[in-house]
């Protein structure tokens, strides 16, 4: 399985990350503090906390 699809992804922005002229994304994981139960686990990824998708279109 991919790691991307072990996140909680809530967060998305867009820009030129790469400076190649067209837009990128960059997605916000909020995996932290989430659960407030005692004893409770997440069963998605706590330790990625961005994926940058570059546009390789250009």
């Amino acid at each position: 399985m991919s790691k991307t699809k072990l996140g909680r992804w809530i967060a998305m922005d867009a820009g030129d990350i790469d400076n190649d002229g067209d837009l990128d994304l960059v997605l916000g994981n909020f995996s932290r503090r989430f659960m407030s139960k005692f004893n409770v686990e997440p069963t998605w990824n706590t330790r990625l906390p961005i994926v940058v998708l570059r546009n390789n279109t250009q």
